[in-house]
């Protein structure tokens, strides 16, 4: 997924694909992938409870004004009381286009409400909507609709309007299936033909064996993907929806069915047993491959109660391949399916490929299941997790494997919460250089603090580039709890604070974060030869109190800086022209640190080269968000000439990376400057380090440069 952590070079397109990263925040089209989710006729009644209001943002504006925003992609606003913006003879209805269907203005026709219509060939309403050749009111709550029915969100591949409902029964509420059907009959959603209609009633139980949309018993649908194919009688709910029609609560324990991408359309969930179950031993591995958007696979393992469990995702091929799978991986109990642990990139955020840390919460089998992040989206689409373009990868093959690491992670020896007595965490030795390590900890109670005691080794090697400069890093994750995805170890315990002192002076700071989440990653400047201390504190939100739940983990690794910045770099005239790190045909990419010290005065200012075809300025720069103590830092793009580039300025914040995206300079300009500045330095937090990263790409068709 994407994120605004600080990574290493191998992630070329890093928090920037924050821009244009995925089709719900500027790329692609929709719900790309799978190719039934985009063609589901769904009616699903709103989000707001009893009154059947349809899901608008807008309120319970009725007939009274207009307080509900056109359809997407509508060309006039057909709701009641709205100016509709058509001309005079025309009514606001909806028509069909190529391969789908709009709301745009039209010549009124003469059939009523309730009336036969259609709204291709015609004949066309005269008001509202002809939805599944009947003219529907179109409605922002339930007061607006005549016949007393609910006002429903009516969904036809990307085509979405409220329309009243029918006493008929043509269109049908599948979460109500005896509302508007007559006795013996149900509502029933055929995702074959992607209708909802009334039906005799099916007896087939959930996760039993279906052929037929009826066949079901009411309130299930039959999952299947052709009408020759046998499916499973599933789950109904609404994709991001309220708690009584969600996804997330009625599918706990649950594996999605083909879920769709947007928000507030119906998907379908069915049994783990729906899937076939692949067998993956504790200590060996498996192999599997994802074929398309919304396809899951299932493993199954089995486990003893504290066992230290690591599931990892590996693919082939470099990290942060776009092409390849970039899998969300959770573990569930077999007993009753809930969700154990989820994750979704490496340890140390250094790569695609997954790592699901848990301490097991009771003997037993346990199901791990995999799926892409475009996936996960489906899942989810009330959030949005940056999945990268494009949707359709290439590469899909993996490797399943899950690791017992009950004798070798570090664990917290609880002998106290000062610097006294801490636990030593080692890196080990790796080829020529040094790995990471976890450390596994637990809290007694909500005061508990953790020390843990690290040296860098003398020998840690940070060359790079010849010429350059670099300084060794410190690389801390901090791994939240609970199971809320894309990220959690399942403890029952959040963390609070992680800070880093050294030994000699444990009461000073050098770098610390105050809110651990799923992209929490400090990096810190260290020296090599050094001990340092690790702290780490309970969060308070739910409270540890120490039940064998209350665990933690915490990673930490050595590392190398990006290349250091020159002494004389203060002032426009002085800019440093930066050394590439990467270059190719599409993009060239610039890392550099630095230091603002004395942070009252200290500004720093880099200078990039821009040639075509390679226009298009992203920018990242971290300090806050790396655990720095920098308040307020900066990132600020100019013309050579001293004139501010407009929309070329951010901030950076503990929660938020300072992100400049898709900047186009002056036709003519030959170069570009970036200053770094800050407003100032926090007390208590020694550091003054901050990091960033420029890109300079070839614009594509879409950024309009």
């Amino acid at each position: 997924m994407a994120t605004t952590t600080r990574l290493p070079l191998g992630s070329l397109i890093l928090a920037l694909a924050l821009a244009a990263p995925a089709a719900s925040c500027g790329g692609g089209s929709g719900g790309g992938g799978s190719d039934t989710a985009s063609t589901v006729d769904t009616v699903a009644p709103g989000d707001t409870g009893g009154d059947g209001d349809a899901d608008t943002g807008a309120g319970d504006t009725a007939v009274a004004g207009c307080g509900i925003a056109k359809p997407t992609g509508a060309s006039c606003n057909p709701y009641p009381g709205c100016d509709t913006g058509c001309a005079s003879g025309q009514v606001c209805t909806n028509v069909e286009t190529v391969g789908s269907e709009a709301v745009a203005c039209h010549a009124s026709d003469a059939v009523p409400i309730g009336g036969v219509c259609d709204h291709a060939a015609g004949p066309f309403c005269a008001d509202g909507a002809c939805v599944a050749g009947t003219c529907r009111q179109f409605c922002d709550t339930k007061a607006d609709c005549d016949n007393g029915t609910e006002c429903r969100s009516y969904q036809s591949g990307s085509f979405r309007v409220n329309v009243c409902g029918a006493s008929s029964g043509t269109i049908c509420d599948p979460f109500q299936p005896d509302v508007e059907c007559g006795e013996g009959t149900s509502c029933y959603r055929n995702v074959v033909t992607a209708k909802s209609s009334c039906l005799s009633d099916g007896t087939v139980p959930f996760g039993g064996a279906c052929d037929c949309a009826e066949c079901c018993e009411p309130g299930l649908t039959c999952t299947r993907n052709s009408e020759t194919e046998t499916g499973v009688c599933g789950q109904n709910c609404v994709a991001g929806g309220p708690a009584d029609r969600g996804c997330a609560s009625r599918c706990e324990g649950l594996v999605p069915w083909r879920p769709l991408h947007d928000a507030n359309t119906v998907a379908f969930c069915v049994p783990f047993e729906s899937y076939d179950v692949g067998a993956v031993n504790v200590g060996g591995s498996s192999s599997g491959e994802l074929t398309n958007v919304g396809e899951y696979d299932v493993y199954r393992f089995s486990g003893t109660a504290g066992q230290v469990i690591r599931v990892t995702l590996s693919t082939p091929g470099a990290a942060f391949n776009t092409d390849g799978i970039d899998a969300v991986v959770s573990i569930h109990k077999v007993t009753d399916g809930k969700t154990v642990a989820i994750g979704d990139d490496a340890l140390f955020a250094n790569d695609f490929d997954s790592d699901v840390l848990t301490m097991l919460p009771e003997t037993g089998s346990y199901y791990i299941l995999v799926r892409d992040c475009w996936t996960y989206q489906g899942e989810r689409p009330d959030q949005d997790f940056g999945c990268y373009l494009p949707i359709a990868k290439t590469q899909r093959s993996y490797t399943i494997a899950v690791g017992d690491l009950s004798t070798s992670v570090t664990r917290d020896a609880e002998n106290g919460d000062d610097e006294q007595n801490p636990t030593a965490l080692a890196f080990p030795r790796s080829g020529g250089n040094y790995a990471g390590v976890v450390a596994l900890g637990t809290y007694e109670d909500a005061t508990d603090v953790d020390v843990y005691a690290i040296t860098v080794p003398g020998d840690l090697g940070i060359s790079g580039l010849a010429g350059q400069s670099y300084r060794a890093e410190m690389v801390v994750r901090g791994f939240r709890g609970g199971v809320t995805g894309p990220y959690g170890s399942g403890s029952a315990a959040e963390m609070g604070e992680v800070r880093l002192t050294t030994a000699d002076a444990p009461g000073r700071i050098i770098a610390r974060l105050s809110e651990v989440d799923e992209d929490s990653v400090l990096h810190v400047p260290v020296v090599r030869g050094t001990d340092y201390l690790l702290w780490v504190t309970a969060g308070n939100d739910p409270a540890p109190t120490g039940s064998e739940r209350d665990f933690y983990f915490v990673g930490a690794a050595p590392d190398r800086s990006f290349l250091l910045e020159r002494a004389t770099n203060d002032s426009l005239e002085t800019a440093e022209e930066v050394k590439e790190v990467y270059t190719d045909d599409t993009q060239l990419v610039f890392q550099f640190a630095g230091d603002l010290d004395p942070v009252e005065t200290d500004v720093d200012y880099y200078s990039f080269p821009i040639a075509n075809p390679k226009r298009k300025i992203d920018v990242v720069c971290w300090a806050a968000s790396l655990g720095s103590g920098l308040q307020g830092l900066t990132a600020t793009l100019y013309e050579t000439n001293g004139t501010a580039i407009q929309n070329g300025s951010a901030t950076d914040s503990q929660s938020r990376p300072a992100v400049i995206s898709g900047i186009f300079p002056s036709a003519t300009a030959t170069a570009v400057i970036l200053k770094v500045s800050a407003t100032g330095g926090a007390a208590d937090t020694t550091s003054r380090h901050y990091e960033c990263q420029v890109v300079l790409g070839v614009p594509t068709p879409d950024d309009g440069g």
